[in-house]
């Protein structure tokens, strides 16, 4: 199991900048709440991480690490990070929690 995952002086961008310079390391056990207003980035961060920027967004510098080695996205979501949006409650099914 892996055991850290960094992201590293990520950046953001559309016909604008989004997200600067976003770095933080979680690691294994740990929990993260990213906190900010209304727009600051909290969920685009999350969507650089899992690979999964929506159309239009790009990534314009910085890395996805785990354990060291840079990965994309895709290659961790639904087996080593996930992600819960906005209302707990409709990320859980109540039958299997």
């Amino acid at each position: 199991m892996p055991q850290k995952i960094q992201l590293e002086q990520i950046s953001l961008a559309a016909d604008r900048p989004l997200v600067s310079d976003v770095s933080f390391t979680l690691r294994r056990g740990q929990v993260l709440a990213l906190l900010g207003s209304s727009g600051c980035g909290k969920s685009l961060t999350c969507a650089a991480a899992l690979g999964m920027l929506p159309p239009g967004v790009r990534q314009t510098a910085g890395r996805v690490l785990l354990d060291g080695i840079p990965v994309h996205g895709e290659q961790l979501r639904g087996t080593t990070i996930a992600t819960i949006m906005q209302n707990p409650r409709s990320a859980f099914n109540p039958l299997q929690t």
